[in-house]
């Protein structure tokens, strides 16, 4: 087997992904999906609209796999969003850590509506 290609992926991608596969076939298949139902709140697409207006913020060396993690996690606060950062070991100045709580907390403000 040859790895093509390594991209992360939201765990709202995952879920709709693993929805179309029978967990009755693979245990593995079905713990997976019962982790994400609990810790999954919001769909692919969602996902996709927030990815996209995260990276509308141009923020310097944020690679594709932090905000995958922002996704996935959501933080509210800035502190939140540092101990992320921190686990990249990538520096993300005071202004853009709020700028990135920002958008995180109009989109989920925005879901609530929902």
């Amino acid at each position: 087997m040859e790895i093509l290609e390594e991209k992360p992926v939201t765990c709202a991608e995952v879920k709709e992904e693993l929805a179309s596969k029978n967990a009755e076939e693979n245990f593995r298949i079905a713990r997976t999906q019962e982790y994400l139902n609990i810790f999954t709140k919001i769909t692919k697409k969602q996902a996709e609209e927030l990815y996209k207006k995260i990276e509308a913020l141009k923020i310097p060396r944020i690679k594709d796999a932090l905000i995958v993690k922002i996704i996935d996690l959501l933080p509210e606060d800035e502190e939140g969003v540092k101990l992320l950062v921190q686990s990249y070991s990538v520096s993300v100045s005071s202004q853009n850590i709020k700028k990135i709580v920002e958008v995180v907390k109009e989109f989920k403000q925005k879901i609530s509506n929902k």
